[in-house]
């Protein structure tokens, strides 16, 4: 590569690093860099939509697109389009993974034939290559493998759950998903646990053990026991994907609303999905519960947070005005009964329920 080469890519904002990587593969294919060729890639990316950051991006992981004909690229590009990707959609494909742009287009279509006899619908399989489109790339034999490997674990209706809500788990070797279930046990899980764990959220299977032990070392400087911080992970593994100071400010958040440290632990011991929740959801229940008399029902009752305050409000209005209820602290599970036994009793749907009293639902806590 000469040194004016070099020097247009430095300028264009290429480290030292990139450069040698993709003067290396230069090399590798006996070919030459030329400026020319090179503006008139990153002049057809731009075309595209791509910033100066995206090209350097894409070549720093692979340098390979230097080397492909100007052709290819293009072609390449409406050759994913007459698979049904709109352009928005083949830009997301290539910035998740540039070396699409070397996959031979009939493997892809094998792939994504492949996932169609597999039940998943065209759209479901576009969100999952627009997500992880070394998908495509995959050799299908492998593809099968890994998903032979998932059906060894789940049933078929888990197993597009799982694939649908995190595809990359298709790009990951079935040696290194037994290793993370593996890992996940070291941790004090039993298997069933780990399984039902990933089910619930796949996208643990991103997180090292040194990470998730670096979260529970931060939870318990908070106030939680190890063993609270575990169970809790088990009933909600979204929990990992929290930063601790997302975590610290919920706490915080909750303590400002009158509850003391060790009641607030409390509450999110009993229901780890309240750091799922905003602040003003868990404000509005608690407002709400607070002027019908039924303050401690959030400390003592934790769980029945998880109703929305649409659905509480209009079972009270319901209840008070329809059944001369008066709801109190000894029959305040009324508001709370299942959505089947309440609709076969009354014969009103919680959707009907709460659009008849929407209006002051709306206007006014109660």
């Amino acid at each position: 590569m000469s040194e004016e080469t070099k020097k247009f890519l430095l300028d264009f904002g290429y480290t030292e690093s990139d450069v040698e990587s993709i003067s290396n593969v230069f090399n590798r294919h006996a070919t030459t860099c030329k400026i020319d060729k090179l503006k008139e890639i990153n002049k057809y990316f731009f075309s595209l939509g791509f910033s100066s950051k995206d090209i350097i991006k894409m070549i720093a992981y692979y340098p390979v697109i230097y080397v492909l004909t100007l052709d290819n690229i293009s072609k390449k590009v409406i050759d994913l389009c007459t698979l049904g990707y709109s352009v928005n959609d083949v830009k997301k494909i290539i910035k998740n993974n540039p070396s699409v742009l070397g996959y031979n287009i009939e493997n892809i279509k094998q792939n994504l034939e492949y996932l169609y006899t597999l039940n998943y619908s065209e759209n479901e399989v576009k969100k999952m290559t627009k997500i992880a489109p070394r998908i495509i790339g995959t050799p299908r034999k492998t593809l099968k493998s890994r998903l032979d490997k998932l059906n060894e674990l789940y049933n078929e209706q888990e197993v597009k759950k799982i694939t649908l809500s995190f595809p990359t788990i298709l790009c990951l070797q079935s040696e290194y998903l037994l290793g993370k279930i593996y890992n996940l046990c070291f941790l004090g899980y039993s298997k069933k646990d780990v399984l039902k764990m990933i089910l619930i959220c796949p996208s643990i299977l991103g997180y090292n053990v040194e990470t998730i032990n670096d979260k529970i070392n931060d939870m318990i400087t908070l106030g939680f026991k190890r063993e609270d911080v575990l169970e809790m992970i088990k009933v909600s593994p979204l929990l990992l994907t929290y930063s601790i100071e997302n975590i610290k400010n919920k706490i915080e958040d909750i303590i400002s609303l009158g509850y003391t440290l060790e009641e607030t632990i409390s509450m999110l011991k009993s229901l780890p999905a309240l750091f799922g929740y905003s602040i003003e959801n868990i404000k509005e229940k608690i407002g709400f519960y607070n002027s019908i008399g039924l303050k401690n029902l959030p400390l003592k009752k934790t769980k029945n947070l998880m109703q929305s305050a649409s659905l509480s409000k209009a079972r009270y209005l319901f209840y008070t005005r329809e059944c001369n209820i008066i709801i109190d602290e000894n029959n305040y599970n009324q508001l709370f009964i299942g959505s089947k036994e309440f609709e076969r009793k009354y014969k009103m749907s919680n959707l009907d329920l709460i659009e008849k009293y929407k209006g002051e639902i709306d206007e006014r806590t109660i």
